[in-house]
């Protein structure tokens, strides 16, 4: 059931910081009302069983196109996966495995969107599996709510340059049913207010992420 996959209502702390909490939502709404979309970038996961490097890739058109592919490469191991929809059928593939091919989920798109902007480039390993497809489908009749994560903490931190870009800072904690998971520390652009950088502390390690590409039409 949808409920299950998507979880409640964004939860801001009375300590969040109300500019902090407007920039946040404004770049969620960009990209979720967006007539296109092309994110390109990498990303390292640290503290795990081993660390592991992706080449991330999601590009969303309105009408149910959907491209993303991951590299991941751990040690001596190269592993990939890609989901490609034209918004009838969907069909994922590994470098290892036949394409699973099966009709587009209604809520693909706008799925691929908010995860994006709440999980970061994970997401794309999230959205891109049988699990998160199949969890797709069962929804299909059920009103698509586009929360999957409880922000709170929300705090606006001193401009900060990455390269060249000027940048905004916010930090936060984001989780589920109430719960804190993750720490997170946002850089989005200062004039478009789109993603250069990411990091998300968790219990399970660190993952740094760092955008290369990110357009919105």
């Amino acid at each position: 059931m949808l409920n299950a996959l998507i979880l409640s209502a964004m939860l801001i702390g009375a300590d969040s910081d109300p500019e902090a909490v407007k920039i946040l939502d404004t770049f969620e709404e960009r990209v979720m009302k967006a007539k296109s979309l092309k994110m390109v970038g990498k990303m390292r996961i640290e503290g795990g069983k081993s660390d592991a490097d992706f080449a991330v890739t999601c590009i969303v058109q309105q009408g149910g196109f959907t491209n993303n592919k991951c590299v991941m490469t751990s040690g001596q191991k190269t592993r990939s996966l890609q989901l490609i929809s034209d918004g009838k059928s969907v069909a994922l593939a590994t470098e290892d495995k036949s394409a699973i091919v099966m009709k587009t989920p209604k809520h693909l798109d706008h799925c691929n969107r908010a995860m994006l902007t709440q999980m970061g480039m994970v997401s794309v390993l999230a959205v891109s599996s049988v699990n998160m497809l199949d969890k797709l489908v069962e929804a299909e009749n059920e009103e698509f709510n586009e929360r999957f994560f409880d922000f709170s903490n929300v705090v606006l931190k001193p401009d900060e340059k990455v390269g060249e870009r000027t940048c905004k800072v916010l930090s936060f904690s984001s989780g589920r049913r109430g719960k804190v998971d993750n720490n997170v520390v946002l850089w989005l652009d200062a004039e478009t207010l789109l993603p250069v950088k990411r990091f998300t502390k968790s219990n399970s390690g660190n993952t740094t992420e760092t955008y290369q590409e990110f357009v919105i039409d």
